[in-house]
């Protein structure tokens, strides 16, 4: 915060509880003197896992703790144990600026100051004599500036839900068939074409497919083995003797073969021819 600022915050102090509405006076009359402390009492331990809602409810209440209530306690137990520091002539650290809110002095009302935190850039602002800005990380304040700041538009601020109303989760409906008028493309099986035989015209060759004869393992065929009957020897038996008769032979008589005579032809001899002189 500018010195400046600061200043001006002292002047404003007695209107804005002049000025506050009745349901606030209580409030406003219950600061708290935390000046006999050295450091705050508290600060913000940074946790990953706090929601930007949760963010938002803290940013409210840090607006409310320094510019609504003057709570010193409460608005440190939102500030990191860095709070890096932006306005010139402030060091860095809670500590730095302690002294100038142990009091728990009042800036104004939430009828003449404003606040704002925009979920996109994690920065919460107040507006009052000025405007100030906030970054958070990890659920605490962290970095602060208040140099020619602007506050965001309304559209950009996020909207608490009122007390004791739980925030409603909005579920993303999904469209029917009917609603979106896309039709799902339908998947086409493709169907089994059974083989057509060919006929052969007449007179082409027919070819024949050959036929793979599958080879028949024969099994080979157990002998039983044959039982050998035992043969039974026949005693000797005494043979006998067999008389063989004499056999008579007929002589054969040769008939005489007649030779007939045979004519010889006689050969006539030839005459000397007559030699010529």
């Amino acid at each position: 915060m500018r010195s400046v600022s600061l200043l001006s915050l002292g002047a404003l102090a007695p209107l804005a509880a002049l000025a506050a509405p009745t349901s606030l006076n209580g409030n406003i009359f219950k600061r708290e003197n935390l000046c006999s402390l050295s450091e705050p009492p508290e600060n913000c331990q940074p946790d990953p896992n706090v929601s930007v809602e949760e963010t938002a409810r803290r940013a409210y209440e840090f607006y409310r703790a320094f510019i609504v209530d003057g709570d010193p306690r409460k608005m440190f137990s939102l500030i990191d144990t860095v709070y890096k520091q932006n306005t010139p002539g402030y060091a860095s650290g809670p500590n730095a600026i302690w002294p100038l809110f142990c009091g728990g002095r009042i800036v104004g009302t939430e009828a003449n100051t404003g606040w704002c935190f925009d979920a996109a850039t994690n920065m919460s602002y107040a507006r009052y004599a000025t405007i100030d800005r906030w970054r958070w990380v990890d659920g605490c304040v962290h970095e602060h500036w208040d140099q020619g700041e602007k506050m965001p538009p309304q559209d950009a601020c996020f909207v608490l839900p009122a007390e004791g109303e739980e925030p409603v989760e909005e579920t993303p409906v999904v469209p029917t068939e009917q609603e979106s008028g896309e039709e799902e493309p339908i998947e086409e099986v493709p169907a089994e074409e059974e083989p057509v035989e060919e006929v052969p015209a007449e007179g082409e060759p027919v070819e024949e497919e050959p036929v793979e004869e599958e080879p028949v393992e024969e099994e080979p065929a157990e002998e039983e083995p044959a039982e050998e009957e035992p043969v039974e020897e026949e005693d000797d038996v005494c043979e006998e003797p067999v008389e063989e008769e004499p056999v008579e032979e007929e002589p054969v008589e040769e008939e005489p073969v007649e030779e007939e005579p045979v004519e010889e032809e006689p050969v006539e001899e030839e005459e000397p021819a007559d030699e010529e002189p």
